[in-house]
């Protein structure tokens, strides 16, 4: 070996040394640093060169650093940090509860004697010390009823109670709150962890590139930062692999799980998911009024994923719900597309040495990470696992895509196993829309007539559905082996060219096997599949309907015999308004003037007729001058059609229209005839535009056929008060939306998000606290209070005397309604014979207390007997509509009910002169419905005056049904005067008094104290779990320590070994360059 050789080898050995003893420091510094793993250098012989005499090396040489790490006790510490900090999470929210709800004793004095006072040992100000006062009280009331500073004393006790039972409520309220905002400081910290770890892997995987040995330095932030993100979420760390060779490429990609199971992929090389809890529970509301403000709303979900509760924070302006309910919708989050992020790929650029370096700040724009992901041969990040046909129960609403590649929601009709494809399964519907401002109300009124397609919503009788299958008043099965819905008896269907009523009702999946009968004939039938099990019945009705205009039907009457199978119509009006009700002859009959159809086994009701449409043509007529007058007096009911649309007559102008260019240009569809002319979308028979189908009476649509579905999305009425949105009823509370808490991946499309469950981390103990401890202790804070409320309000107020309650809470008045009139109905037999006319409650001026924890339902019936001209005939009918005069019209009676308000008077308002203010302008005069508070309404009559029975309904909604204890009052009426002793009047009685106190020892400090006791040994039992939980972390610490973290002595001995080492290559570098010296003089002499 030359000279020079060994300088050089000599010298490579120097820096080696140099290095060793340098990281022997490094470690010294680091002694008290837990995310630091003890380092060392790795060596490895020299590159080999030529030299006389053969190959020689440069010796030893720096390989890069390792750092002593065990990757079973990394990934269990990564796993035991998330486990110690949802305990402690969870712990930290049940303390707040505690403080809020839990209740402490108070031990007497140990010295108390017998001349001492003994006072509760309930602690002050707690709520169980209140409801005991409160009883206690009563008590006292009870043995002197007669005693004013008693009542006082209990009138205080009272208000007592109710502000301790609010500051329970507002309490948890605020814990929620503070909860939630806890949760999306969390959020975000994830976040920037994730783009952290990003930048990390980044330079891991740039250093490891140069062959220069491990990252140390980035991998223990690496590790660091994964234990972080740990402590917040549950989370799966994979080695990234080349897709070509199998190799680690250096990248760490993680993994979450979504509630339905699927993977969610949240960093991989090309970039980290964004995380979120906002999945737009947080909406506004357009204003129905181009001049009015947006409302802004906040949803409240509770843990089974249904709305709970809609919480208004800005009203809006100019809200108007007259004309129809103005609803609001909440849908379950889009899941992401399947679309992957595809980057442009770029040269790795060469990073310096790590020694000494610091970490890229996250965000700094270094690398975007598609150069690196192509490299590696990684696939991009894929916004979601593959889709999956799970298991679907009744009512779930779930995303699935459809075979165009449309995202769609859709609802299950029934449960279903795996794999079951909703695209081809009739056992799902596709959601086509969702309500979101004004709907029209469809009215039972009309149901003889309209018709809707698959796929049209109605919003019918309080609630929102979506048409399964074409609805028309006769359904069409042609082309079907079986029954494709459920039929209730008199239903009509078509099959081939022939219709059939059924005379009983018919199950889905009837066999339909009717070849070879007769008209008239009635056959059963049987389910398809089942042996002999009838479905029901049907009978052959024939190839066409009665005709109104009498083409095919006999006059009853007119006839001395009829045939099997033959139409007869008997007329139930009078001679100049015939109303006909159609039969089928069951069987050849002579008709001798004493048979009755309407109640001889001989015939059947048909309930579905033929009906030729009239044009505008038709109801023009002359006046004595023999000018043209546009008419429809009389004519309501009779259908027209216009234009190619078709209209039923509500009710007729009230004057004729005369004006030639008037009648030229007459449109029903004018603002002006809205409440005359109700358009509809006809069944037409065959292709006769002029001749529809129409069944017998209106009376409604069939909800148990499965052709109606109500939609399970989370679906509320806006309660419009002064033009503001007040609060909300909710009509359906949905199924399937995140909850309050949830952490959300979000998609590259706006909407797309998944929910991802995790069951560790401060985020996941968190989730549990709100779970299992805010929104159970909420509930059974609500029951009490519930239960409490009614009971003593009862007995307080047995004769519910408005004003003589001791609590309430406070409730908005909902949109009135008119309601079906069930005398008509269920005596006569005819629907569809209500009056049009209006009610206004002047609910701006209410302020409702309901003294219950429910909703409250109040009617106005109409009581005066008239009757609608169909019943001229019948027995103990005096007076019909065409008997009322106008005068009539404004003297009718009603009366008030309510659901549980036993009695409900009315008055005139003295003080009302009108809404404009002025007298005598047409507007005076209004009532009052004396309920739990006076509620001014005023009915007017339309052009159809109102018959027995015509009602109206309207809802009392509570304003604040999620948290009852925040919103109870003490009634607004309630004095010391008022608080009873007893219903009777003699001086002494105490009987409320008594029943009241005697509460004391029953169910409600019963529920107080499991209420205490259920906090109590939670918290016992997450204190033992979270002791339990840091003993086995503080264990893999000192086990991954013991492995991982810097020995003193070690490191020093190390140090000095590696100084010495240095000092002798040192020593022989010196001497090797004096040596060198010596041959260079030599040569120069």
């Amino acid at each position: 070996m030359s000279l020079l050789g060994e300088i050089s080898k000599t010298s490579e050995a120097l820096r080696y040394h140099s290095k060793t003893a340098e990281i022997a420091g490094q470690n010294l510094a680091h002694v008290n640093d837990e995310t630091y793993a003890r380092q060392r250098v790795l060596a490895r012989e020299g590159v080999m060169y030529g030299s006389y005499g053969g190959l020689l090396t440069s010796g030893l040489e720096p390989a890069g650093l390792d750092h002593l790490r065990n990757d079973f006790l990394d990934r269990r510490v990564v796993d035991e940090v998330g486990q110690t900090a949802a305990l402690i999470a969870e712990k930290e929210v049940f303390d707040l509860i505690q403080a809020a709800l839990g209740e402490t004793l108070t031990s007497p004095k140990i010295n108390a004697g017998l001349d001492d006072s003994h006072e509760s040992i309930l602690a002050p100000g707690s709520l169980a010390r209140a409801l005991n006062d409160f009883f206690n009280a009563f008590q006292e009331l009870s043995a002197s009823p007669d005693e004013p500073t008693i009542r006082q004393e209990l009138f205080n006790k009272v208000q007592t109670l109710a502000k301790r039972f609010n500051d329970a409520g507002e309490s948890l309220e605020d814990i929620e709150y503070d909860l939630t905002q806890t949760l999306r400081r969390g959020v975000e910290d994830v976040n920037q962890i994730l783009v952290q770890l990003h930048e990390v892997n980044k330079q891991v995987r740039r250093f490891e590139l140069q062959d220069k040995g491990k990252a140390v330095t980035y991998r223990d932030r690496r590790q660091a930062l994964l234990e972080d993100l740990s402590k917040l979420m549950e989370v799966k760390v994979e080695v990234g692999e080349d897709a070509t060779t199998g190799e680690s490429t250096g990248f760490l990609n993680i993994y979450a799980t979504s509630k339905e199971g699927q993977e969610i992929q949240l960093l991989d090389s090309t970039g980290p998911k964004t995380l979120t809890n906002q999945w737009n529970q947080d909406f506004t509301l357009a204003s129905n009024n181009p001049n009015g403000t947006e409302a802004k709303i906040h949803a409240k979900i509770d843990s089974k994923g249904q709305l709970g509760f809609l919480e208004v924070q800005e009203k809006g302006t100019f809200f108007d719900d007259a004309d129809g309910p103005i609803l609001v919708s909440l849908l379950p989050p889009k899941p992401l597309s399947t679309v992957a992020q595809n980057g442009v790929a770029e040269a790795v650029a060469p990073v310096d040495n790590q020694d000494g370096a610091e970490l890229v700040p996250a965000g700094q724009p270094v690398d975007d990470g598609a150069g690196l992901a192509e490299l590696l041969n990684e696939a991009g990040l894929a916004g979601e696992a593959p889709q999956q046909n799970i298991k679907r129960e009744k009512g779930d609403v779930f995303y699935f895509l459809k075979p165009d590649g449309e995202m769609a929601l859709w609802q299950a009709l029934e449960n279903t196993i795996a794999g079951t494809d909703p695209n081809e399964s009739d056992l799902f519907m596709e959601i086509t829309q969702y309500p979101n401002g004004q709907v029209v109300e469809t009215k039972k009124t009309f149901s003889d007539l309209e018709t809707f397609e698959k796929g049209e919503q109605i919003y019918y009788e309080g609630k929102f559905y979506q048409a399964n299958a074409n609805i028309a008043p006769v359904s069409d099965e042609s082309g079907n082996l079986t029954t494709t819905r459920n039929y209730l008896e008199n239903e009509i269907f078509r099959f081939g060219e022939n219709y059939y009523q059924a005379t009983s009702n018919i199950v889905r999946s009837a066999d339909l096997e009717l070849d070879g009968l007769e008209k008239g004939d009635i056959v059963p039938l049987t389910i398809s599949g089942e042996d002999n099990q009838i479905a029901g019945s049907v009978i052959l009705l024939g190839n066409t309907l009665p005709q109104s205009n009498g083409g095919n039907v006999i006059d009853f009457l007119d006839v001395g015999a009829v045939a099997k199978g033959d139409f007869i119509r008997v007329n139930i009006g009078g001679d100049q308004d015939p109303i006909y009700n159609n039969f089928i002859a069951l069987t050849d009959l002579e008709n001798d003037g004493s048979i009755d159809p309407s109640t001889s086994g001989s015939f059947l009701k048909v309930s579905a007729f033929s009906e030729n449409v009239q044009e505008i043509a038709n109801f023009i007529d002359q006046d004595d001058n023999g000018n043209d007058v546009l008419s429809f007096a009389g004519k309501e009911g009779s259908t027209i059609i216009y234009e190619n649309n078709y209209f039923v007559i509500k009710s007729a102008p009230e004057s004729n229209i005369k004006d030639p260019i008037e009648i030229a240009n007459f449109n029903p569809l004018d603002e002006q005839w809205k409440s005359n002319f109700q358009q509809f979308k006809p069944q037409i028979v065959g292709d006769n535009p002029l001749e529809i189908i129409r069944r017998a009476s209106p009376n409604g649509y069939n909800l148990d056929s499965g052709i109606l579905v109500e939609l399970n999305i989370g679906i509320a009425e806006a309660i419009v008060t002064g033009g503001e949105v007040q609060g909300f009823n909710i009509i359906n509370k949905g199924k399937g939306l995140p909850s309050n808490d949830a952490l959300l991946v979000e998609g590259e499309k706006d909407g797309e998000l998944v929910e991802l469950s995790i069951d560790s981390g401060r985020l996941s103990g968190f989730q549990n606290a709100r779970v299992n401890g805010i929104e159970l202790f909420r509930n059974e804070l609500n029951e009490l209070v519930s239960s409490f409320v009614d009971k003593v309000n009862s007995l307080h107020n047995p004769s519910d005397e408005p004003g003589g309650y001791l609590f309430g809470f406070d409730s908005f008045l909902a949109r009135p309604v008119m309601g079906n009139n069930t005398i008509m109905e269920d005596e006569f037999g005819l629907f569809g014979a209500e009056g049009n006319g209006t009610i206004k409650i002047f609910d701006e001026e209410v302020k409702m207390t309901l003294p219950f924890a429910g909703t409250e339902r109040f009617q106005v019936v109409n009581s005066t007997p008239y009757f609608p001209n169909e019943l001229a005939n019948e027995d103990g009918v005096r007076l019909t509509r065409a008997d009322i005069t106008t005068e009539d019209a404004q003297s009718y009676e009603f009366y008030g009910s309510a659901r549980r308000m036993q009695h409900i008077s009315f008055e005139a308002d003295p003080n009302f002169i009108g809404e404009d203010g002025l007298i005598d302008s047409g507007d005076e005069g209004r009532s009052l419905m004396l309920a739990y508070e006076e509620i001014p309404f005023r009915v007017e009559q339309g052009s159809q005056p109102f018959v027995l029975g015509d009602n109206f309904s309207f809802d009392a909604v509570l304003a604040n049904s999620w948290n009852l204890a925040a919103s109870l009052k003490v009634d607004k009426n309630l004095s010391p005067e008022f608080l009873k002793s007893s219903e009777e009047t003699p001086e002494g009685a105490n009987d409320i008094a008594f029943q009241i106190g005697a509460l004391a020892d029953g169910e409600f400090n019963l529920k107080i104290s499991t209420l205490n006791a259920d906090i109590g040994n939670k918290m016992s039992d997450l204190s033992d779990n979270v002791d339990h939980q840091k003993a086995l972390e503080d264990l893999l610490l000192d086990q991954r320590r013991g492995v991982s973290s810097v020995s003193i002595d070690e490191e020093v001995a190390d140090l000095m070994q590696f100084q010495r080492s240095f000092q002798a290559s040192s020593r022989v570098l010196n001497t090797l360059d004096k040596m060198l010296e010596l041959v260079v003089m030599g040569l120069l002499k």
